[in-house]
């Protein structure tokens, strides 16, 4: 426990989760068996995906709901308003139970469904979105003695295609950028050609 009396949260999909998408639910008009049925939906949300994938007769039996026509219509309810997004199996079938999604991001709480806006069509455009902050994409900073990088290795088969000695940098790239004599190997090569460029910066070293 923390000292405000709150427990930390260990999963993304927890029961704070599910409190959250059911005000959403509450927020866009969900009332009656509608809302059964989704808290049958939440009850059976795994903490760690934040898929469910209760059977419809179980949904039925489990949210008092008697009528197919009633389960389609609390389904489909669910649907329009954004709050779930079938993912698999959406017209079940035999050993298939429907695997559904919810409209909310990873750890949303009750703040983020009140500002949810329109995160339900977010979830209809991108319903496998579990992660609320994606893996950022770094700039690749090769170390002295990395290995090669694609781009070495591309600039190494151009240098062989043009006639250069394979191999004759380590990390071509890294080289092209360096500065001697206030000017840059890549633009040596470019006004001087390969051989000369290279002979210069080895007596430039």
């Amino acid at each position: 426990m923390t000292g405000t009396g709150m427990s930390k949260r260990t999963k993304p999909f927890d029961m704070t989760y599910r409190r959250a998408v059911k005000a959403l639910a509450l927020s866009r008009g969900i009332r009656g068996a509608t809302l059964n049925a989704l808290a049958v939906l939440l009850d059976h949300c795994n903490g760690d995906s934040g898929q469910a994938r209760p059977g419809r007769a179980r949904i039925m039996q489990l949210a008092g709901i008697s009528s197919e026509r009633t389960m389609d219509k609390a389904l489909s309810a669910l649907r329009g308003a954004g709050i779930i997004l079938p993912i698999a199996y959406p017209n079940g079938g035999r050993g298939r139970a429907t695997v559904y999604a919810f409209g909310l991001p990873a750890w949303a709480d009750e703040t983020t469904a009140k500002n949810a806006g329109d995160l339900g069509q977010e979830c209809e455009e991108n319903p496998r979105n579990i992660c609320a902050k994606p893996p950022q994409k770094m700039p690749k900073t090769p170390a002295k003695n990395a290995d090669p990088t694609e781009e070495d290795r591309k600039e190494q088969r151009n240098a062989v295609r043009a006639g250069r000695p394979r191999g004759a940098f380590k990390h071509v790239a890294s080289v092209a950028a360096e500065t001697r004599n206030g000017v840059t190997f890549g633009k040596l090569v470019d006004r001087e050609g390969y051989a000369t460029a290279a002979r210069l910066w080895q007596e430039w070293a």
